[in-house]
């Protein structure tokens, strides 16, 4: 009778066994899995962190792009600023192909030229910033055809307003020609528009902007 009962008992024993084994199975896919989610967790937290430092030194740089096109600007002779085609311009002693445009380009939502090979634009070179690309183009904000010269500025172009009997600005902008204006005078100001590109390293792009006066 007694040996009945342990060999009743054994296939208990064996089944129970088997269970704990399951569980310990289970247990070790569970912490496992954790794991795998805790590194893929770091991992994204150290990607954001690396992505942000790009992001803030492509913004940096553009900033400097923008005041390299401050310079070109000034540099520009006044015969080409009026020249059918793209023009060279001239920054910190440097030239730089295709940099200005006598007409504003088509723009995206964003404000940035959309149909514009930044390829052909040459790069400039701005100290300590190893991996990035940082380029800039000028465009004169009048209305055209590119190839074309503008002729009729007073009704194609954007310009400051003047105030009365001076040369400091409203701060605001009227096609010239208007019932404000009948022509372009020495107290206007054509706007210039600058748009500065740094690229960089993990795909970073950064761009900024800024409207001029000359």
């Amino acid at each position: 009778m007694g040996r009945r009962l342990d060999m009743m008992r054994h296939p208990v024993r064996a089944a129970q066994q088997g269970i704990s084994l399951i569980i310990t199975l289970i247990a070790m896919v569970a912490i496992l899995l954790i794991g795998i989610a805790m590194v893929r967790v770091v991992d994204f937290s150290g990607l954001m962190t690396r992505n942000l430092a790009f992001r803030e030194s492509g913004i940096h740089l553009s900033d400097v792009g923008l005041q390299y096109g401050l310079s070109a600007l000034g540099n520009i002779s006044s015969a080409n600023l009026d020249v059918a085609n793209k023009a060279s311009c001239t920054a910190n002693s440097a030239t730089f192909a295709n940099c200005y445009y006598p007409v504003d380009l088509d723009t995206d939502d964003d404000g940035v030229p959309d149909n514009l090979d930044w390829s052909t634009v040459d790069a400039i070179s701005v100290s300590n910033s190893s991996g990035y690309t940082v380029k800039f183009i000028i465009e004169r904000l009048c209305t055209g055809t590119l190839g074309t010269a503008v002729t009729d500025k007073a009704g194609k172009c954007q310009y400051a307003i003047p105030s009365s009997g001076g040369t400091t600005t409203l701060g605001g902008s009227k096609k010239i020609g208007s019932t404000v204006f009948s022509g372009l005078s020495s107290s206007n100001s054509i706007y210039y528009r600058v748009t500065s590109r740094a690229e960089g390293p993990g795909s970073s792009l950064s761009m900024s902007q800024t409207i001029l006066t000359r």
